[in-house]
């Protein structure tokens, strides 16, 4: 030992003297070196080195032995020593211990290194075996080295059939050029390829794939393999686009369903729907026609340019089995779909444009329980509408059935509104008419009976006076003040029907007479102004209008509320007449003049309304800067003239 301690080292060592000793020691303790001595009794040195070796501890063995016993040493060495020395010379003893020490460690580290690839590769294997995705290895020809579980599975075969096969054989060329496409892309510096191709299966359905490829390349830079892991993402890729779809369909129809709410111009809202579409049914072109008679009428077109289509004639003669395909439908109240026009005898049209149709799918337009129209669909491929598609285009029909009887019902209430409006306009002339004539009947008629009336009684008090009877003089007098009273009623009343001085000198003097006289009889101060208007004559119809507009408020204003001040004032522009009336000393607003419900003129303002409707013109009441009510009319000058 004291060799070993020249060395610097600091032994601990047992000493055992026979078999099974030796073996007790081997399995009690991790030992670094086994010296053996070959003068142990009992045990001879070739015994002692197998039993050191077959306990497999990569121990290293070293004999020591006498001159006469070193051939039988050196026959340890065929079965596990490493070294041996002399007894009589020990010198060797330091430096064999040291290299067999550094030796034992090298080995020992190597094989733990190869224990643990070892353990490694198989905990790799059983990972790869069990891992639910494809797992391949395969060459950059295609040549498969390595397939797991699922891989054979899914592909229907088995690693024996399957490893050293290449699957680019009878691969169709345009997957094989993305194959190789992939393959140019690997590099050292970027060695994953990600893709997700259309893979056909053998019992020809076609499914997706993600393919996750890492390229392992050698020292000289070259690609020598690729290890794919992919997955069957068809579920995953279906469910996206069926979500993507539904989100899309819900844009749509929203976007419909604005139209439908923001115009009643038919050819916007179908221009709309025919747009919609194209974006969740993608086809060739789209049409809709109304049903009349044995003939249809195109009402809308989309993407017939592609095929030199510009216009169709407004009226299409049907074809019989046209003729019957829209009887089918107003019988089942649903969609119909030819999928082959080359197969399906129902296909007849009547015209050669649609010469390229393959596949053709109409829905029927529905008013309450009668069919007046259809929305079709035409594709230049054959099989290609679904039943989806079908569901998808049966509700956009009813999108466009809802906007024709919108349509037709706005278009229906327009006509009564505008009959119902050319009645009030004619009620209003006649009430103006009949105005006239009574104001002139009362100033032709009884104003001058009355005027003549007077004259016979001054005349006779003239006599009466030279025959001195003063009852008669006096009873005379009273006669004759009373008709002067009567005759300037009757004249009063005469201007408030209808004053003479509107037809002769217009609109502006008429306003000036009526309110200075209005300010006489209610005692209301009226300020009359004018903006803009010179000697011009106005249409008779918006002068009388505007007339009775100054007239009708400013009795309703003295006749509801308590005021003392009123501005009336007549603006003159280029296109147009306004009539603003102004009360700034009111204390409420006064009922009648505004219907609180939808903020609407009231009842007091609806002969207002009426005529100024009938003019084109508009009627504002709002409030005025002193808290009192103002009204403001306006009047298009040239609608009005023309």
């Amino acid at each position: 030992m004291g060799e070993i301690r020249l060395l610097g080292l600091e032994p601990r060592f047992t000493v055992v003297g026979d078999e099974r000793s030796l073996s007790d020691g081997l399995g009690a303790e991790s030992w670094d070196l086994a010296l053996i001595n070959d003068d142990i009794d009992g045990l001879s040195t070739a015994r002692a080195v197998t039993i050191v070796h077959a306990a497999d501890t990569g121990v290293p063995i070293i004999v020591v032995c006498s001159r006469e016993s070193e051939e039988e040493a050196i026959a340890t060495m065929r079965i596990g020593g490493r070294d041996y020395l002399l007894r009589n010379d020990l010198r060797r003893l330091g430096p064999v211990v040291l290299r067999e020490l550094a030796d034992s460690s090298i080995l020992r580290d190597q094989g733990r290194v190869e224990r643990a690839l070892v353990e490694s590769e198989a905990r790799f294997r059983a990972i790869v075996e069990d891992q639910t995705d494809f797992v391949v290895r395969w060459k950059p020809d295609g040549t498969r080295n390595f397939v797991n579980r699922a891989y054979c599975e899914y592909f229907h075969g088995s690693p024996s059939s399957l490893i050293g096969t290449s699957f680019m054989d009878g691969m169709p060329d345009q997957h094989r050029g993305f194959i190789e496409e992939t393959l140019e892309k690997m590099s050292v510096e970027s060695p994953v390829v990600v893709f997700e191709p259309r893979v056909p299966r053998p019992n020809g359905e076609v499914v997706y794939h993600e393919w996750i490829n890492r390229g392992i390349f050698d020292s000289e830079r070259r690609l020598i393999e690729i290890q794919s892991v992919g997955r069957d993402i068809t579920k995953q890729r279906k469910a996206n686009e069926a979500e993507r779809q539904q989100q899309l369909l819900v844009e749509v129809l929203r976007d419909t369903s604005a139209a439908l709410n923001t115009t009643l111009d038919l050819d916007e809202v179908f221009d709309r729907i025919l747009a919609n579409i194209g974006w969740v049914i993608p086809h060739n072109a789209s049409a809709i026609f109304f049903a009349e008679g044995e003939t249809a009428r195109v009402i809308r077109l989309r993407g017939w340019e592609e095929f030199g289509v510009d216009s169709m004639p407004e009226q299409v003669p049907l074809t019989a089995a046209e003729m019957a395909a829209l009887t089918t439908m107003m019988s089942i109240g649903k969609p119909i779909v030819i999928q082959d026009t080359a197969l399906d005898g129902r296909w007849q049209p009547g015209t050669r444009r649609l010469e390229w149709v393959r596949s053709f799918a109409a829905a029927p337009l529905f008013d309450e329980s009668k069919l007046f129209g259809v929305l079709a669909l035409f594709c230049k491929e054959p099989n290609y509408f679904t039943s989806v598609h079908l569901e998808l285009l049966e509700g956009f029909a009813s999108q466009a059935a809802t906007a024709s009887r919108n349509a037709r019902l706005f278009e229906t209430v327009s006509r009564s509104r505008s009959e119902l409006r050319e009645l009030s306009t004619q009620i209003v002339q006649a009430q103006e008419d009949e105005r006239r004539r009574i104001s002139q009947e009362l100033h032709d008629g009884v104003a001058q009976t009355l005027t003549a009336v007077v004259i016979n009684a001054e005349l006779l008090m003239t006599q009466i006076v030279m025959t001195h009877d003063d009852r008669l003089v006096s009873r005379l007098r009273d006669v004759a003040t009373l008709a002067k009273q009567t005759l300037q009623q009757i004249r009063d009343l005469s201007h408030r029907l209808r004053p003479a001085m509107l037809d002769e000198l217009g609109l502006v003097a008429t306003v000036g007479w009526f309110t200075k006289r209005f300010s006489d009889w209610s005692k209301v101060e009226v300020d009359f102004r004018v903006t803009g208007i010179d000697e011009e004559r106005l249409e008779p119809a918006i002068e009388t209008g505007l007339y009775r507009v100054v007239q009708e408020t400013l009795t309703n204003v003295v006749r509801r509320s308590e005021t003392g001040r009123i501005v009336v004032e007549l603006v003159r522009e280029a296109d147009r007449m306004i009539v603003r009336i102004e009360d700034d000393e009111s204390g409420g607003e006064p009922t009648g003049w505004r219907d609180s419900e939808n903020d609407q003129p009231g009842t007091e303002l609806l002969g207002i309304k009426e005529r100024m409707t009938a003019l084109g013109g508009s009627l504002t009441v709002s409030r005025s800067g002193s808290g009192g009510i103002r009204l403001d009319v306006e009047v298009p000058l040239v609608d009005a003239a023309g």
